[in-house]
């Protein structure tokens, strides 16, 4: 693999340092310009947590709630600019393969632990030892060893420049650090009892209802304005709705088309929408003795309008799927794969590969049926059991029949992590337009959400190639020369990019919506 220049990693990176000399300031928390403060936040989250050990956590509903309890070294500010977390400052050396980060002194745990260098390097182990989850090993492996330089500095070396670092890693969600003690002591029981920085403390789960939060009086970043933060589990669009408008929550993100018109009309409710950082896909496991033929799979491509199809049931919320990075990407392609809608070709896709048509309209080969299930959450993703219902009528068409299996979230997960799947209804959000954490996750071999079975070596290396790459024009083009090879293999055809749109009570104070990160810190509410 061909190596970064010393050259251009130095201009990067000392762009990357005068960024950072110039955010060495905290980030002020506590109560807003007006003054105001108390009040509890009640958040309708979309399903319940898995659990909140964050070198284990795989899912969005289960990070919302861990990012208000945990802090990283490094955090975004709503315009996605890097910004000071426990790191007041973070220097590469000219060699890129060096990070020194300066850390934020007199910060403690909320069990009372200190937090400083040896932390650091102790959480930075766990990811990365034998025994330990796999989860984001492969990331972090980038990481050949970190050095406590003093009880407030702490280098991380690196085994080759990487263009994405900080992205890469310490802005997962393994790069929240949680308490040693609380971890060491707890054992088990504490990816369930969660101790961090965070500007709001964990009080208690009650699984399948709700994660309940209570407001952090030392946190480092300045008080925080509410008294604390109920994440209830409501997986249903309208009752969302009807819980906002009645009050039993104060901030919901499942809305329609309707919904949106409607509650923009209501004084009472302030509506929020904006392009985020997901995909949404259909994930196809390409080791299924069906769906490993390229042809079947280029076939339900074709068969499958989606533009059509999300125009009709969500515009307004979502932006049609072209890629597997999403369009507000810098490095969304300028051309995209566009399976052209033709029931005609996924037809002669399907003969071609030896599937005939039946007397009931069902293709066959071999004695056996074209038959395969989709695996679909109900509720985690906008309409994705309707969308999926839809795409079971849609290859009922061309003599494909279609199974609909509707899981609880976690059973849903456990499935298609363990790749007990053929195809699934599935998403990937980032807090960063970062292509890196889509491409290597998603399309890279044995990448970490990459459940589809598939791997190319000519990708694969096109993908390290852009990661020690400084120019971004250069990386953008060589992400485009790995999508268009993935994308002639088809293990993900394109659904959406979903919007984050967020309806929240007018009396919910200090609020400012964005892509990139949920600071609570700030916000109050009125009474």
């Amino acid at each position: 693999m061909k190596r970064a220049s010393k050259k251009g990693a130095l201009v990067l990176l000392t762009a990357l340092t005068i960024v950072a000399l110039l955010l060495t300031s905290g980030c002020g928390g506590g109560k807003t310009a007006s003054g105001g403060s108390g009040g509890t936040l009640t958040i309708a989250n979309v399903t319940d947590i898995v659990q909140l050990d964050p070198i284990d956590i795989g899912d969005a509903p289960s990070s919302f709630v861990a990012s208000q309890i945990y802090d990283a070294l490094v955090k975004r500010d709503k315009d996605g600019n890097l910004i000071p977390g426990l790191a007041t400052k973070w220097t590469p050396s000219p060699d890129g393969l060096t990070w020194r980060f300066e850390l934020r002194k007199n910060v403690k745990f909320t069990d009372g632990e200190p937090f400083n260098a040896n932390v650091v390097k102790w959480h930075i182990d766990r990811i990365q030892a034998k025994d330990s989850v796999p989860r984001f090993k492969k990331q972090f492996a980038v990481i050949k060893e970190v050095k406590v330089i003093d009880n407030y500095t702490v280098d991380f070396v690196l085994t080759q420049p990487n263009a994405a670092f900080i992205e890469y890693t310490l802005m997962t969600n393994a790069g929240m650090i949680p308490s040693p003690k609380a971890y060491k002591e707890k054992g088990k029981n504490f990816a369930f009892e969660p101790v961090g920085t965070g500007a709001y403390k964990f009080v208690k789960w009650t699984p399948g209802q709700k994660v309940e939060l209570v407001r952090n009086d030392q946190y480092w970043g300045g008080k925080p304005g509410l008294d604390g933060i109920v994440f209830r589990n409501i997986p249903e669009a309208a009752t969302q709705i009807v819980e906002l408008e009645t009050g039993g929550v104060n901030y919901i993100s499942k809305l329609t088309q309707e919904d949106i018109a409607r509650l923009s009309k209501n004084p009472k409710i302030q509506v929020y929408n904006v392009g985020a950082y997901n995909v949404r896909y259909l994930s196809i496991n390409t080791s299924d003795p069906i769906l490993s033929d390229v042809k079947v799979r280029e076939a339900m491509a074709h068969a499958l309008d989606f533009k059509s199809i999300v125009d009709k049931m969500l515009k307004g919320l979502v932006s049609p799927g072209d890629a597997i990075v999403p369009n507000t990407s810098w490095a969304h392609p300028a051309k995209v794969q566009g399976w052209e809608y033709s029931l005609d070709k996924a037809k002669a896709l399907l003969d071609a590969a030896g599937w005939k048509v039946g007397p009931d309209g069902i293709r066959t080969k071999d004695g056996k049926k074209l038959e395969i299930t989709i695996h679909s959450p109900n509720g985690r993703y906008i309409m994705d059991k309707e969308i999926c219902e839809v795409v079971q009528q849609e290859l009922l068409k061309v003599g494909m029949k279609v199974n609909v299996k509707v899981l609880e979230w976690g059973a849903f997960l456990a499935d298609v992590q363990g790749k007990k799947y053929q195809m699934a209804f599935l998403g990937w959000a980032q807090s960063s337009p970062e292509p890196s954490l889509f491409l290597d996750a998603l399309v890279m071999t044995g990448g970490r959400g990459n459940y589809t079975s598939y791997g190319n070596k000519a990708v694969d290396d096109l993908l390290k190639q852009a990661i020690v790459t400084t120019d971004q024009a250069k990386r953008k083009d060589l992400y485009g020369q790995a999508m268009t090879l993935m994308d002639k293999d088809i293990p993900y055809i394109y659904i959406y990019n979903e919007n984050k749109v967020v309806a929240m009570a007018a009396n919910v104070q200090g609020y400012v919506h964005s892509p990139a990160m949920n600071n609570f810190v700030p916000l109050w509410v009125k009474k």
